[in-house]
């Protein structure tokens, strides 16, 4: 009798440990390629069916949890388990839904002919998962499945009493999570001389997005266009150019101003807002504003005046 698992034609105890890799589209799908057999009769002669059990698994790093979609598929028949399972085989195809592989002459006690195929499909949407708060670190998550190979009770001859074995087999899986760190929701700001005006300063106020893993802290960067560190920013027409400011904060909170190559922070500063693959509704939690000198603004020739700001987000 026989109910082995095999990797890579080699006989195992348990699956090696799957690494998966970290999806830049925050979708994760990874397969674990395997080989069962199963047969009956002191040969293996003998092809017996059987099922697969399992709760499935969820990875973890603390309090922060991956739970997995998990699904077993027989490769020739295209039979396939969703986990969790955990319905006994007894006997039939209806319990017992995998086919086993058996031989057809006694020429060994401990081979068989056909250890058949099969894989783990795991999906995990991370993405989601982030967004609801249930991955809420970084770092190494791991957990292990188990899934138990349950054996008819009679193998194809009927009959025979020699079935009905049960082996648990273990694999660990792991997934590395990065530092992510994400800015969006920022797009063009257009100043005219009808723009809200307060304190003699043109006046222009965006709305964004910061998404750190784990609400962590963050710092910002600023770099506009042509000119030096330390110095103020400008919008630049075809011969001429005006000053602005630029101020960064929380949204309910104390902004800070900012001049060019500054990297700055705020003990509030937290990256609790959903990182754009789950923030449809746009929802932010910093905001810029822009400040321009009306009367020097007002004594430029007439024309486009534009800047190009880049905002760097770094762990802080």
């Amino acid at each position: 009798m026989a109910l082995s698992v095999c990797e890579n034609s080699a006989k195992r105890n348990d699956l090696s440990t799957y690494t998966a890799s970290w999806p830049s589209d925050g979708q994760l799908a990874g397969t674990i390629p395997f080989q069962i057999r199963s047969c009956g009769d002191y040969y293996c002669n003998r092809a017996t069916r059987f099922t697969l059990r399992s709760n499935s698994v969820t990875l973890s790093n603390g309090t922060s949890e991956i739970p997995l979609t998990v699904k077993v598929r027989q490769l020739h028949t295209g039979t396939t388990l969703t986990f969790p399972d955990n319905r006994t085989c007894g006997s039939g195809a209806a319990n017992c839904p995998f086919q086993g592989a058996g031989r057809q002459t006694n020429i060994s006690p401990d081979y068989c002919e056909s250890c058949v195929n099969f894989e783990l499909l795991i999906t995990a949407d991370l993405a989601a998962l982030q967004s609801s708060g249930t991955l809420t670190q970084s770092g190494l998550h791991s957990g292990t499945l188990v899934f138990r190979i349950d054996q008819a009770i009679d193998s194809s001859n009927t009959g025979s009493g020699d079935s009905g074995h049960e082996r648990d087999v273990d694999v660990t899986i792991q997934l590395n999570v990065p530092d992510l760190l994400q800015i969006s929701g920022l797009s063009d700001i257009t100043m005219t001389q009808n723009s809200p005006v307060s304190s003699g300063n043109y006046l222009a106020t965006h709305e964004f997005c910061v998404y750190r893993s784990g609400n962590g802290k963050f710092k910002i960067q600023a770099e506009g266009t042509g000119v030096s560190t330390g110095n103020a920013f400008r919008l630049s027409g075809t011969s001429q150019f005006v000053e602005y400011q630029m101020h960064i904060g929380r949204i309910g909170r104390q902004s800070v101003n900012y001049r060019q190559g500054d990297t700055k922070s705020r003990g509030h500063w937290r990256g609790n807002c959903p990182p754009a693959s789950n923030n449809p509704s746009g929802n932010t939690n910093m905001f810029l504003e822009i400040r321009v000198n009306q009367s020097q603004a007002s004594s430029l020739p007439a024309g486009i005046y534009s800047d190009t700001m880049t905002l760097i987000v770094t762990p802080n």
